[in-house]
């Protein structure tokens, strides 16, 4: 079994740069309840969500190996990921 821990960052600045040039990229990247919020808010939020996508992920690839290890459905991210489709 494999067993890790990661900590996902966001660069506030870097962020903060990329959404003044592409406007539209906020939308897509953001529910409308987190737009305008402060920009660390924000890069926190795109941490999370690169987390929460990198499990899913995972989950997914362990799931169609033959033999691989299954887990259990659930925990909020799960139901975050399966609510958004």
């Amino acid at each position: 079994m494999i067993v890790g821990i990661g900590v996902d960052l966001t660069d506030i600045s870097r962020l903060e740069a990329v959404l003044r040039r592409a406007h539209a990229l906020a939308a897509r990247l953001f529910a409308k309840s987190e737009l305008g919020a402060p920009a660390a808010s924000m890069a926190g939020s795109i941490a999370a969500k690169e987390a929460a996508a990198k499990e899913a992920a995972a989950k997914e690839a362990a799931a169609k190996a033959p033999g691989g290890p299954r887990r259990p459905d659930g925990g909020l991210c799960v139901a975050m990921v399966a609510a958004r489709g």
